[in-house]
């Protein structure tokens, strides 16, 4: 099942946490995050990224990241990545 916007707003208010977190971020099924610092990517190449956002999962809930459409657009690619139940450290930690 995936969560939608009330869903979501009960879980922060409860055991998922996302900080810092403006309001606006959370969208109708997910939340968005952003890149801690600016990236630059040469063509073919890779990159790993941080997050602004601290990330903590309860035990019962995974989450599932993706990549905006605006970006995909524009030609950049990531592959969907399992985020795990209880996650809190990791490419997402501080």
């Amino acid at each position: 099942m995936i969560l939608g916007h009330h869903e979501l707003i009960k879980r922060l208010q409860s055991d998922l946490v996302v900080a810092p977190l403006d309001q606006d971020q959370v969208r109708e099924n997910g939340i968005d995050l952003s890149i801690n610092d600016q990236l630059t990517i040469e063509p073919k190449k890779f990159a790993l990224a941080r997050t602004k956002e601290w990330v903590e999962f309860p035990i019962d809930l995974v989450g599932l990241c993706n990549l905006r459409s605006t970006y995909a657009r524009k030609g950049l690619f990531i592959p969907p990545t399992v985020v795990d139940a209880g996650f809190k450290e990791g490419w997402l930690s501080k």
